[in-house]
């Protein structure tokens, strides 16, 4: 380049610029890798290929390309609801990297996300300024392990409780896990709200289930607390393995305890609604899948003989080896998670790994809403499942939303329902959408009788026919890092 000097590894020009001064472009040099900057330098210069929104991002060429508006972004499942550039690299076949540099406000940001053996890892923020609000779950590594967050308890409507008793809740635990430890909170996450007051946690065990709540031999797990109690690790013995597990808490307030959705007993009776939001933490083989849902009752398991445990997840993870994962409450709407409510999307922490895989299941209750029209569900599912790729996972399915029985005449419920199901494939917002509707509905109207437990929720029989529903693969090949250059792949 004529009138130019080489100077950390890089040229740049002598003299003024219309867009940067030779002391600007040195300050660069020293801040960064000299050799990553003079790549973008030069991709700069260039027009770059442009991305539209059916752009497959799995099967792109080596290059920078450009994302020129948020809907694009958004559509191809990129962190950030705006345009930016995107550096696509294979190494091979079934190995590369992608980068993403958003055009954002405040401080830069730089994203990355790593593909091997044709599985591609979720996008990670390198760095972060101060002041950034939003967090992200990590992927797990290819081998060792990981945790995943196993639901005792689910966020209902506003039942609370107060005074004192021993609760027994129920959930079945993966047949991989190999270590768990208790979690329990005063708090209905149904709600973006904080803590309740505190609450004396006691006595706290974790056995086999051998009906009714109880179990022949209680293993204790220490006590702590009192908002947020958090027990130590514990062995899980292979008799808990793909069996059914009892954990059993004693609690006392002199102020409200919230009321959550569940399979248990309190004091002795039969309680589907037990006090305080808990669930399991347990660590299995980074190799085991962990599949999400999100959504509300109906992904709950409400109606059904167990609620949560005979929810639609969890019966598909007991039948394919996998641990589900609930960012699931009833009654809740897609509305009720915005980009503020840390605390929900955070509810299991920041710590857990990411699910390999998420079924968007919500709809029902907003579509209730008096006047909502298809317009404003566009707009609800396409914020969310934004929200959800750019904080729990980019690997994002959807499933039809299921009719209610003997709706009110007049009532716009079925009609915006039926243009939500037809949109959502043709949407590019999610990898793939199951038939849940035709699943549980002859008709497309109402719920088939033999599984209808109240016009709107299913028997657990009707849960498992969504869980069978999901006839196509969800889970990419589990990749296990053996050693000396070796993977395994499941």
């Amino acid at each position: 380049m004529t009138g130019s000097t080489i100077n950390y590894g890089f040229p740049f020009p002598e003299g003024t610029n219309s867009v940067l001064t030779h002391e600007d472009i040195e300050k660069l040099a020293v801040a960064v890798d000299a050799k990553l900057l003079a790549l973008l330098l030069g991709v700069i210069r260039f027009n770059l290929p442009s991305l539209s929104p059916t752009s497959d991002l799995d099967t792109l060429e080596n290059n920078f390309y450009s994302v020129w508006n948020g809907d694009t972004a958004q559509a191809l499942g990129l962190p950030n609801a705006t345009l930016g550039v995107l550096g696509s690299f294979q190494f091979g076949t079934g190995a590369g990297t992608q980068l993403w540099i958003p055009r954002v406000s405040g401080d830069a940001q730089l994203w990355i996300r790593n593909e091997l053996s044709t599985a591609w890892t979720n996008w990670t923020r390198i760095g972060g300024g101060a002041g950034q609000t939003e967090r992200m779950l990590r992927t797990a590594s290819g081998g060792g392990f990981k945790s995943a967050p196993l639901a005792l308890t689910l966020g209902y409507g506003g039942a609370q409780t107060t005074g004192s008793g021993t609760t027994v809740v129920v959930q079945h635990m993966p047949a991989t896990a190999e270590r768990v430890q208790l979690h329990l909170r005063n708090w209905n996450p149904r709600y973006a709200m904080a803590d309740s007051p505190a609450v004396q946690i006691t006595a706290t065990a974790i056995g086999l289930h051998n009906g009714a709540g109880g179990s022949a031999a209680w293993t204790p797990l220490p006590a702590e607390g009192p908002t947020e109690y958090a027990s130590g690790w514990v062995a899980v013995p292979e008799a808990w393995r793909g069996q059914d597990v009892a954990v059993r808490y004693s609690w006392s307030s002199t102020g409200t305890i919230q009321r959550c959705i569940g399979t248990g007993w309190t004091n002795g009776a039969k309680d589907n609604t037990p006090p305080m939001f808990g669930w399991l933490e347990v660590e299995v083989p980074a190799s085991t899948p962990v599949v999400a849902a999100f959504g509300d009752s109906l992904s709950s398991g409400v109606s059904s003989s167990r609620p949560v445990v005979d929810s639609w997840i969890d019966q598909w993870a007991r039948e394919n080896g996998a641990v589900p994962a609930h960012w699931s409450h009833s009654g809740d709407k897609a509305v009720n998670w915005p980009a503020s409510a840390q605390q929900k999307w955070g509810l299991y922490g920041w710590d857990i790994a990411a699910p390999d895989a998420l079924v968007y299941c919500m709809g029902s209750n907003d579509l209730s809403e008096a006047g909502i029209t298809f317009a404003d569900m566009q707009t609800r599912i396409a914020d969310t499942v934004s929200q959800i790729k750019r904080q729990i996972t980019s690997s994002v399915f959807a499933a039809t939303i299921l009719p209610r029985t003997n709706q009110p005449a007049g009532s716009t419920f079925e009609t915006v329902r039926r243009q939500v199901n037809t949109w959502l494939p043709e949407s590019g917002l999610v990898r793939d959408v199951f038939a849940f509707a035709a699943a549980v509905s002859s008709d497309d109207e109402n719920l088939d009788p033999a599984i209808d437990a109240d016009g709107v929720h299913l028997t657990s029989a009707g849960y498992k026919r969504l869980a069978d529903a999901i006839a196509r693969p969800i889970v990419t090949p589990a990749v296990t890092y053996l050693g000396d250059g070796v993977y395994e792949v499941a």
